[in-house]
């Protein structure tokens, strides 16, 4: 459900059966008996100190390499149900939740929900952009970006694909890549460009999006495999 390559080298996998660390010969397993808060991992981020952030279906956990502790509702997150993670440039941490966005500086967590603008709840994915500006996929709802004041929503009203959004990503160009059940999305700001499996995608639900040392970008769907983007074609 989960990888992330740690400062380390570390890679971590979060599983529906916990959490997994390999260091390129062994496999070291996680899960509520070491302390995570739950076994069901959805989304995993590392702070700059290298003190791993799990969003999981029963809250939000963190590990420092010795021990987890554990964050929900009752500490002041909006949801327990986590399914995104991101930092942003000061260091805090945005959380996606199915209940709305919680921002989580080191001490307090502050909410948002549809009262403070956001078009819906169930946030899929988070990514902070090279401006610190806060986009996050919003089920059914689009892409919504939170610029520290206000949140803006684009939908499929002003040329994103598919409301259905999941994964959300930056690339080197500075252009926003949103991937929905109906295909992928470029934004440069001003207009969006769509690709479907008609521009020859493997296919169109696509789950999540990586952008490698070369700048090209992989799309990994639900039931065609994986797709690689080099500027000019899907191969």
């Amino acid at each position: 459900r989960a990888i992330l390559q740690g400062r380390d080298g570390y890679l971590w996998m979060g599983t529906d059966a916990g959490l997994s660390r390999f260091d390129g010969r062994y496999l070291v397993s996680f899960d509520r008996r070491d302390g995570l808060v739950d076994d069901e991992i959805r989304a995993l981020a590392q702070d700059t100190s290298g003190v791993l952030w799990i969003g999981t279906a029963g809250g939000l956990s963190r590990f420092d390499g010795d021990t987890f502790t554990r964050f929900t509702t009752t500490e002041g997150l909006l949801s327990d149900q986590v399914r995104a993670l991101a930092f942003d440039r000061d260091g805090h941490l945005w959380v996606g939740t199915d209940a709305g966005l919680t921002r989580y500086d080191g001490w307090d967590f502050t909410n948002y929900t549809r009262s403070d603008g956001l078009p819906g709840s169930q946030i899929r994915s988070l990514t902070v952009d090279s401006r610190g500006d806060v986009w996050m996929g919003i089920w059914g709802r689009g892409v919504t970006r939170y610029d520290g004041e206000t949140f803006t929503t684009w939908t499929s009203e002003d040329g994103l694909l598919d409301n259905g959004v999941r994964p959300v990503l930056e690339d080197r160009h500075g252009h926003l890549w949103v991937g929905s059940e109906g295909g992928l999305s470029r934004f440069d700001g001003e207009r969006f460009e769509t690709f479907t499996t008609k521009d020859g995608l493997s296919a169109t639900d696509i789950f999540a999006l990586f952008e490698d040392r070369s700048g090209d970008l992989w799309v990994g769907t639900g039931n065609g495999g994986a797709s690689r983007f080099d500027g000019v074609r899907f191969t």
